[in-house]
């Protein structure tokens, strides 16, 4: 079983003097289809980053994209031990997947 992973980015914290973003508000969605059926699980957080506006890498709020900071958000969870890496997250949510598609327990009647 393996799920399809989609990073999306809700809203940025910035810093309007001078376009330095430093937080990244983030959700991660899992979708699985098994045996017809589509299973989803999703997280969402939000991820201190930091910059340098002096650097030459330095890429201001105008000119980021959706692609740069799911980057810079990934690196982030991996870099901080306190929390859940990306792959863990990703991890942790197929298994929730998992679970949903191969129950330990039901609810019901037999009639």
């Amino acid at each position: 079983m393996a799920a399809t992973f989609t990073w999306d980015i809700h809203s940025l914290d910035r810093q309007v003097s001078s376009g330095l973003i430093d937080k990244i508000h983030w959700r991660l969605r899992a979708v699985e289809t098994i045996d017809g059926t589509e299973y989803t699980a999703e997280c969402y957080g939000s991820q201190g980053v930091s910059g340098d506006p002096s650097s030459s890498d330095f890429i201001a709020y105008d000119s980021v994209t959706k692609d740069n900071t799911i980057t810079w958000v990934k690196a982030a969870l991996d870099a901080d031990d306190e929390n859940a890496s990306s792959s863990q997250l990703e991890a942790s949510l197929q298994k929730q997947i998992n679970k949903k598609a191969t129950p330990a327990q039901a609810v019901g009647v037999p009639w």
